[in-house]
């Protein structure tokens, strides 16, 4: 009986050595049980995805983020990840992964836009979400606990977002005058951002209107000027009648953000007369002259000799801008001494525009 119990015990002891040496056998070569991802399917440990960390902490919706972790997969087609908050519907939610590690990633949050009254507006602008990391073949995914706090990305509101500093909705713009852009995503201060009117830089004079939601990150007004530089002189009057089309740009952070608005063209200017006289010698130097008319904007006043290669010469207008009815200059000295005995044409001149208007004037110096 003893030596039949030992000779059973022995047995049973071999077949349970050899079932788990094939078990073992089995976990090393099976390629079933291998998911590619750096674990097995579910449980803890090494197979388990986890977010330790992503930066920039503030980004911008659209921007590439790195998130940092454990268990992610080593090809970018086998993770997903989902940024969760404002966005929940379908595929909203969902960044686009551009590249893949176990332990990180590179994707581009999502800019989703929508379209409302014939204008496209961002379906979220500042805002915030958490992160998930779908890994393939895992049962578990991780959250990121902390949510990102989004910035504001530069936007314009359509309708009233253009309009005069003291206009209400529907008034246009003026060049040479303020204007007022309302939106989101504005520099905290006036020189963190900039402003381009048909790709002429526009002078910004401050910016306001902060919004807790946008994390003490963004504005939603600026004042500007419209540069003269950018309007057409097209027929209009001096009332100013005449339009054009402006588009106004905003960029911070290098990323942009363009409206297109509808504004006042450059008013013709109108000149009645002036007090310039025929002839000049030395004791008539730095002598005043006044011009009338409407809307002298023109910053200059040039003399241009009538002989072939003679000289040329520029002096400053006092009381220059639109709307000005009368402005003030000078002939200067150099015009008599020592180019005595030339015939100039005088006109008024803008330079940031290469506008000439002639006083219809002919003068003469003569020598001393």
């Amino acid at each position: 009986m003893k030596q039949q119990f030992w000779r059973s015990s022995v047995i049973c002891t071999l077949l349970l050595c050899l079932a788990a040496g094939s078990n073992s056998c089995k976990k090393d070569t099976d390629p079933q049980d291998d998911d590619g991802n750096g674990g097995g399917n579910g449980g803890g440990g090494a197979s388990s995805v986890k977010i330790t960390g992503y930066t920039p902490q503030k980004p911008m919706w659209g921007d590439v983020i790195e998130i940092t972790g454990e268990g992610f997969a080593a090809k970018v087609e086998d993770v997903e990840v989902w940024f969760p908050g404002v966005h929940t519907q379908g595929n909203e939610a969902k960044g686009e992964v551009l590249e893949a590690s176990p332990t990180k990633l590179k994707v581009r949050t999502r800019y989703n836009t929508e379209q409302r009254d014939g204008y496209e507006y961002p379906t979220a602008n500042s805002a915030t979400s958490s992160i998930v990391v779908k890994v393939k073949g895992k049962t578990e995914y991780s959250t990121e606990q902390h949510y990102i706090q989004y910035r504001a990305v530069p936007f314009i509101n359509a309708g009233n977002g253009i309009r005069p500093e003291t206009g209400g909705t529907g008034a246009m713009i003026r060049p040479g005058e303020k204007f007022r852009v309302i939106g989101k995503g504005f520099g905290v201060t006036k020189t963190e951002g900039t402003l381009k009117i048909n790709g002429v830089e526009a002078t910004i004079d401050s910016v306001w209107g902060n919004e807790p939601q946008v994390f003490g990150e963004g504005n939603t007004n600026m004042m500007a000027t419209l540069p003269l530089a950018v309007a057409k002189p097209q027929p209009g009057g001096v009332q100013g009648q005449g339009q054009q089309d402006y588009t106004v740009e905003y960029s911070r952070n290098g990323r942009s953000y363009a409206r297109k608005t509808r504004g006042h063209a450059m008013p013709l200017i109108t000149i009645s007369g002036n007090t310039l006289k025929g002839l000049y010698n030395s004791a008539d130097h730095i002598t005043d002259f006044t011009i009338t008319g409407e809307n002298l904007y023109p910053t200059e006043i040039q003399f241009r000799s009538t002989a072939a290669g003679g000289p040329n010469f520029t002096v400053a207008v006092t009381g220059a801008g639109l709307g000005a009815k009368s402005v003030t200059s000078f002939v200067p000295l150099a015009l008599m001494f020592p180019y005595g005995g030339r015939q100039y044409s005088v006109r008024l001149y803008e330079p940031t525009m290469d506008q000439g208007f002639s006083l219809n004037t002919l003068i003469y110096v003569t020598p001393e």
